[in-house]
């Protein structure tokens, strides 16, 4: 059935929640993803939900007629057609937005469409928190499916290790429960396994004491590499690793400001200065430092504020082994593209290494652990991430051609030092990258197993063409 009958069938049933071309609450949900690729995608109708009964009534109809349809909670994925499709239907579940403490304060319940700024504003007065991501505008719910790295990953896991239960609303459009106590399987893959399964409408989480918080950003030169390398890796590899520590370390370009290298440092505890970073003091060279004593809520609001709405965005993601030679061989890789790209209109090029110290994967099991199968070795692990951002959408081809060479070398350079790792972190994939692979074969297999359980005919798989596919 052609997606203009779909949306007049759900009209009739949602008649106050089905937005057509030209309504106001179509620009609206349209306007207001994150990549501009998104933006300009134009679905036939949006079905704009505040409930998962609305969910459900639109997969009651949506499949049936076969019709390909798109899901969007926060809208912040860079992949184009992640979360928006061209002439099917779009299920906004941005309207799905509550955050829900318990009377204490150790649980909450939270929406898919709940942005991850609002919901550590909501629980600082508790004195707790969920270690969801570092962009406040980043959406709860494909963040955590997809695993969920976050400022305080090293002592309280992935965001998908704290969820206690999902609200899911399957492909034959019933609502259930998923908890270790209730479709454990389900339970189990949605911890990383994306929008393979089914449209989560609420996350249980349990919270973790967190108040104030030290942090923020130190800036080298370029010519501070090899000290800049020596810390981060000895900080990652430590033997005596505190666990309210964590690092980012960005090497960064924009034609205006030159190559630069950031450190990003975010301590669980209002401790100026902790020991825990005394290693980056033998840094020369610093030009900036705003670290201070601050909130999560603060860090992820300054991490949006840097990353704004409107613009072409292209990511991948790579893991290697804490090896300080293979680090620091990342720079003259990434160095190579910058003649390529200096003329592009806006842009910003950033590759963030992602302290991955063994004991998140210690915290990550305690806490019922994951399906992303990251073995985390006693060195550790670090996650290269690209940020590549420009204006027009006339660059995107060669852009995607300089990200995609940019990979290649980076890979051919980790296996020359023995340090690569197949694990590619989903929230931050290029749209050509084999995520579910780097999982292992059980963990994969297992996906497509449970997928097969709750998604017999493969609705996820065939008529919502946005995400990774098992």
């Amino acid at each position: 059935m052609p997606p203009n009958s779909q949306c007049q069938s759900l009209a009739a049933i949602l008649p106050s929640k089905v937005a057509f071309p030209d309504s106001q609450a179509y620009e609206t949900s349209v306007s207001s993803y994150w990549a501009r690729p998104e933006q300009e995608l134009s679905p036939a109708c949006i079905v704009v939900a505040t409930e998962a009964e609305d969910v459900s009534i639109a997969l009651s109809i949506i499949v049936p007629g076969a019709c390909k349809f798109a899901v969007r909670s926060g809208g912040h994925g860079s992949a184009p057609a992640v979360a928006n499709i061209e002439d099917g239907v779009t299920l906004d579940l941005s309207g799905i937005a509550f955050t829900t403490p318990n009377e204490d304060g150790s649980q909450v319940a939270i929406g898919p469409g709940q942005e991850w700024s609002n919901v550590y504003g909501i629980l600082a007065p508790f004195g707790v928190s969920v270690p969801g991501t570092r962009a406040g505008g980043v959406g709860v719910a494909g963040s955590t499916l997809g695993g969920g790295l976050g400022f305080v990953a090293p002592s309280a896991g992935f965001a998908a290790d704290n969820v206690a239960s999902f609200q899911v609303v399957l492909a034959n459009a019933s609502i259930v429960t998923a908890s270790p106590h209730e479709n454990a399987d389900l339970f189990k893959a949605l911890k990383g396994g994306g929008s393979n399964l089914g449209i989560v409408t609420k996350f249980v989480f349990d919270t973790v004491p967190l108040g104030q918080v030290w942090g923020g950003d130190s800036v080298y030169p370029s010519s501070s590499l090899k000290g800049a390398v020596k810390a981060f890796s000895d900080f990652v590899g430590s033997p005596h690793y505190d666990d309210k520590a964590q690092t980012l370390m960005t090497f960064f370009f924009m034609p205006e400001f030159g190559p630069q290298i950031v450190n990003q440092q975010i301590y669980a505890a209002p401790v100026p200065d902790p020991a825990a970073f005394a290693g980056f003091g033998a840094i020369a060279g610093q030009l900036f430092n705003d670290t201070a004593i601050t909130t999560v809520h603060a860090l992820s609001v300054g991490a949006q504020a840097r990353s704004p709405d409107g613009l072409q965005q292209l990511n991948f993601a790579l893991t290697l082994r804490n090896k300080a030679e293979a680090i620091e061989d990342i720079w003259p890789i990434f160095e190579n593209t910058f003649p390529t790209i200096s003329s592009v209109q806006g842009i910003s090029w950033a590759l963030t290494l992602v302290s991955i110290p063994q004991t998140l994967g210690e915290k990550s099991a305690a806490r019922g652990g994951n399906i992303l199968g990251l073995d985390i070795p006693p060195e550790g692990l670090v996650l290269a991430l690209l940020s590549g951002t420009f204006e027009r959408a006339a660059d995107y081809p060669a852009m995607s051609h300089v990200a995609k060479d940019l990979l290649a070398a980076l890979i051919a350079k980790a296996k020359h030092h023995g340090a690569y790792h197949p694990f590619i972190d989903l929230n931050h994939a290029g749209p050509t990258q084999h995520v579910f692979h780097g999982y292992g074969h059980d963990n994969h297999k297992f996906l497509k197993a449970t997928a097969k359980a709750y998604d017999p005919a493969g609705v996820f798989q065939k008529l919502m063409p946005g995400g990774f596919k098992l």
